[in-house]
């Protein structure tokens, strides 16, 4: 690998061209972007620390991969906050997903109210959007969602942001 280009030098559009291509090179995250809509999940997302890690390797000149333990799928499915869907929507990407070398995280972002206190001592009030809990997460990492056209080829859009994105957010007294 020659001298990586240090995208932060670039304009906006190209450092967003820069991290798409950073993203599609990585193997395990362009197999789960390849596959996640065999999942029919509605409105979904990847990323968090695999985006963030895969620059990081980018930049140091390391496989794309390094260090990257799991992926994270988001998606938001109001209509139908059973903790059995979700179970089955799990076990479906384990075998979709069988023979990556990392661990598939899914998760409803409509259920996560329902189980947050118990997890980290607050309760949170339901999200109304996969993005507005994305928007919600304390980390400037940018999730990204596949649009894949006929040809197979894709773009990536990020998840709009919000003012408060890439601001720690104060935990609860």
């Amino acid at each position: 690998m020659g001298e990586p280009m240090r995208p932060i030098a670039l304009n906006l559009q190209s450092q967003l061209k820069a991290l798409e291509s950073i993203l599609l090179d990585n193997r395990l995250i362009r197999t789960v972007l390849e596959r996640a809509s065999d999942l029919c999940l509605p409105n979904w997302y990847v990323g968090a620390g695999c985006v963030s890690q895969s620059v990081w390797n980018y930049l140091a000149g390391r496989d794309l991969s390094a260090d990257i333990h799991d992926i994270d799928l988001v998606y938001y499915d109001g209509a139908d906050l059973t903790e059995a869907t979700e179970s089955r929507r799990c076990d479906s990407a384990r075998s979709l997903f069988a023979e990556l070398p990392i661990r598939i995280d899914l998760k409803n972002e409509a259920r996560v109210h329902i189980w947050h206190e118990s997890h980290f001592g607050y309760p949170i009030k339901p999200y109304r959007s996969v993005e507005e809990a994305i928007n919600s997460w304390p980390t400037t990492a940018r999730w990204e969602q596949p649009h894949w056209n006929t040809t197979r080829s894709t773009s990536l859009k990020s998840s709009p942001s919000s003012p408060n994105t890439g601001r720690p957010r104060s935990l609860p007294k």
